[in-house]
Order: C-alpha cells, then sequence, then structure tokens
C-alpha cells in the first residue's frame, strides 16, 4: 500500500513538471543534414523551425540568412512556447533574414519573409527581416505576416524595414500584418512588443496592421517610421473574416510613430492622408502614451464603411506633434462612410500641428 502511495505521488511528481526544453542551433556554417546542436547547427532557420515542437529554442546565429521562413499549424503551450530567437551568444547583434535575392510572387497573394499561420505560442524575438522589394503591381512583400487563428503568439524585439512596393500603380505591401481570418476562432492575445519598422513603401496598404478577427491584443514599445502610408491600422469590416470581422479589446501604448507621409506614394497622387495611429472600425481599444509627430495626421478614429462605427474607443496621454494636417480626428471622412460612437478623447497634448 505505502509501494502503491509513493509511487502515484512521483506520477504526480512527473506530470507537474514543465515539457523537456531543447536548444536548436542555426548557423550559415552548417548544414541541415546536421543535427541542429551548438557544435553540429543546421544551415537554415527554417530547417530549426520545422524541427521544433513545444518547449524548444531556436538560436539563430549572426549571419544572413537568405529565405522565407514559416510557422504552420504548429504550436508551443503557455507554459512551453517555441521560441525562434536571436542566439543569446549573439551579443545583442541581429541575424538577418534578407529577400533581397527573393522575388515576391507576382500572383496577387501576400508573400512575407516570416509567415505565421494558425499557431499559438510562438514567440519570434530580436531577428531582422528586409530588402524585400518588387515594382509589380501583382505582388504584395510583407515583413511579417500572422494568419488564420490562434493564441498568445509574441513578436518582440525584431526589426523590419526596406519592405518596398514600388509600382507606380495601385499596389500593395506591408511591414507587419496579422489577419484575423477565422470567423469563429480570432487571434487571441497577441503581443507586439519593442520592434523596429521603418523603411516602406506600401502602396495603399499599411506599414503595421491588425485586421479582422483579432482580439485582446497588445501593440507596445514599438518604434514605426518613415513609411509611405499609414503608421498602425486597426481594421475592422473589410471582409477579413466571416464573422467578428474587426480588431478589438486591444491596448496600443508607448510607441513611438513619425514621417509617416503620403505625399509621394503613387496610390495617392500626392494627397497626404496617412495616419499615425488609425483605428478603422476596430473597437474598444485603448490609445495611451504614444508620441506621433511629422505624419499626415497624428491619431484617427473612424470608419471606413457606411453604417460601420469605430466603438468605444479611448485616446488618452498621448503627445501628437508637428503633424501636416491635423493632430487627432474622428468621425468618416465623407457622407458614405461610417463613424465613431461612444469613444473618448483625453488630457492628449497636441502641439505644432
Amino acid at each position: 500500500m505505502k509501494h502503491s502511495f509513493l509511487s502515484a505521488l512521483l506520477l504526480l511528481s512527473l506530470l507537474s513538471l514543465p515539457a523537456f526544453s531543447r536548444e536548436i542551433y542555426v548557423s550559415t556554417t552548417g548544414s541541415d543534414s546536421n543535427a541542429g546542436t551548438s557544435a553540429s547547427p543546421y544551415r537554415t532557420v527554417q530547417k530549426g523551425i520545422t524541427s521544433s515542437v513545444a518547449g524548444d529554442f531556436i538560436n539563430v546565429r549572426a549571419g544572413t540568412y537568405v529565405e522565407r521562413l514559416s510557422f504552420s499549424s504548429k504550436s508551443g503551450t503557455a507554459a512551453s512556447r517555441i521560441t525562434l530567437r536571436s542566439d543569446p551568444a549573439n551579443g545583442g547583434v541581429l541575424p538577418a533574414v534578407d529577400g533581397a535575392t527573393l522575388a515576391p510572387p507576382a500572383n496577387n497573394d501576400l508573400s512575407a519573409l516570416l509567415t505565421i499561420t494558425n499557431c499559438s505560442y510562438v514567440t519570434v524575438q530580436g531577428l531582422e527581416f528586409k530588402n524585400y522589394v518588387t515594382s509589380n503591381a501583382s505582388a504584395i512583400p510583407c515583413g511579417i505576416h500572422i494568419q488564420g487563428s490562434g493564441t498568445g503568439v509574441r513578436i518582440l524585439g525584431n526589426k523590419v524595414h526596406h519592405i518596398w512596393q514600388s509600382s507606380t500603380g495601385d499596389a500593395n505591401g506591408f511591414g507587419f500584418v496579422a489577419y484575423g481570418s477565422n470567423g469563429a476562432s480570432p487571434l487571441d492575445q497577441l503581443l507586439i512588443d519593442g520592434n523596429e519598422i521603418y523603411d516602406l513603401r506600401t502602396g495603399s496598404s499599411e506599414s503595421f496592421t491588425l485586421n479582422g478577427n483579432v482580439t485582446n491584443f497588445t501593440v507596445s514599445h514599438n518604434v514605426v517610421h518613415d513609411g509611405n502610408n499609414i503608421g498602425m491600422d486597426f481594421i475592422g469590416y473589410e471582409g477579413t473574416a466571416s464573422a467578428n470581422d474587426y480588431a478589438r479589446n486591444g491596448v496600443v501604448s508607448d510607441n513611438v510613430v513619425y514621417k509617416i507621409d503620403t505625399l509621394n506614394n503613387p496610390a495617392y497622387d500626392g494627397e497626404r492622408a496617412a495616419a499615425g495611429l488609425y483605428v478603422d472600425g476596430g473597437s474598444f481599444i485603448t490609445m495611451e502614451r504614444n508620441e506621433v509627430y511629422d505624419c499626415n495626421y497624428g491619431i484617427e478614429i473612424a470608419s471606413e464603411h457606411a453604417g460601420r462605427n469605430a466603438t468605444n474607443c479611448i485616446v488618452r496621454d498621448n503627445l501628437v506633434r508637428s503633424n501636416h494636417i491635423g493632430g487627432i480626428i474622428m468621425g468618416g471622412y465623407d457622407s458614405s462612410r461610417g463613424g465613431v460612437t461612444n469613444s473618448s478623447f483625453t488630457n492628449n497634448t497636441l502641439y505644432k500641428n
């Protein structure tokens, strides 16, 4: 009897232990036929991703990796994430995923240097995504793309830059975009913190976007600058999801957004029309302690869709300065659009707009 009791205690103790964590290594001097260890690293980041399971750390050593990366239906758990990160031994040097020699496909589908599809509890930390450029109007280049549904994805401390849609016509590109495209299951508990997103040409699209069925998100401590369309956009009612098609229940705090200007964007024909921070049909979104300057508009709360409003938004304690046309604007920009309801604008500092 005593033996059975002790065995049960041992089993309970084992079940309560966290999942085994493995360190996977990737290096420009490695090989995908290696074991993925520190002494025998993989060559491609994608091999590290494909080989990972819950609890693993994929450590990417300094260098340049010419590849597109994809997490697809691969998840950790709340206690045991999958973490793709700069190797701690890099000393703060960010390994680069470089698309300079990768042409975005001209098929009217979004193509990203990193795509995360239907994943939960995945972290991407301390990488650089750069140089994904096209002049083809039917190609849609992007730095980081999250899509589908999932819980607890974290994008932390990365750099995204030189993502260019350089067509002279009406075309699209993104620095970062999250599409909650599953009407039944949201992208839930996104944390986007401490990233720098800059040097972007995005045509008719935005530098940073949460669109569709996205909820309970935190967007904080990011720096977005030098883009030729909207800085950060939180969107509803574009048909991204069959239900719950609006970004909601989020906090946008302590970000810095500057030099956002459509003046030389071919999609705008010389019009200055871009906001640094924009809620377009989103709901229950708090924007606080952000700094926005040298944009066409500072902060815009609106809806571009007739019969739909941005609702229950709080805009407070922001510094909005030196913007070209206006500091804070709200409503629908013409009579065929939606508007804003049940929202508050308090304790903001507006200067030299």
